[in-house]
């Protein structure tokens, strides 16, 4: 709460909004526990591969901030859309456990850039060039832990 007049200051910069005009919330659900702003209502972590962003890169022609993906996880050191054969599977990073649930289907979201503007078609070359709408995998937390870069990923 000590960081929401800044916050909003920097939002009302960065927009355009008048002083005032805007108002942090929160969603909590009927329990009164905080909610997330998620796709989907399950607390899941996104965890995409490094390689599955290069290769969607190469298929639209143009490079692809990795913020479009929205991913918490990114995974290096893997082939391309390995992260699928993951599900089901249960992986350790550190001392954390998750366990791979699904693929996140993606929407129109990706296709905009910071700005806002839909600039690359993302969603249709997902389906032109590889068939899915799909990038990346939701995990739930097994047993949580400190995730830091640079540790290893272990299917196990």
């Amino acid at each position: 709460a000590a960081d929401h007049p800044a916050l909003m200051a920097f939002l009302e910069a960065r927009i355009g909004a008048a002083p005032g005009s805007l108002r942090i919330v929160e969603a909590v659900d009927d329990a009164g526990v905080p909610a997330a702003f998620a796709d989907v209502p399950d607390p899941l972590l996104s965890i995409v591969g490094l390689a599955s962003l290069r290769d969607l890169e190469q298929a639209v022609g143009a490079p692809v901030d990795a913020a479009r993906l929205r991913a918490n996880l990114w995974v290096g050191d893997l082939p391309a859309w390995h992260e699928f054969d993951w599900e089901g599977r249960h992986l350790r990073i550190g001392d954390a456990e998750v366990r791979v649930v699904a693929p996140i289907t993606r929407c129109a979201a990706i296709d905009a850039g910071a700005s806002g503007n839909r600039d690359l078609p993302l969603l249709a070359t997902l389906e032109r060039h590889f068939r899915h709408q799909e990038c990346g995998v939701y995990a739930e937390v097994v047993r949580g832990g400190p995730i830091e870069v640079g540790y290893i990923v272990e299917v196990i």
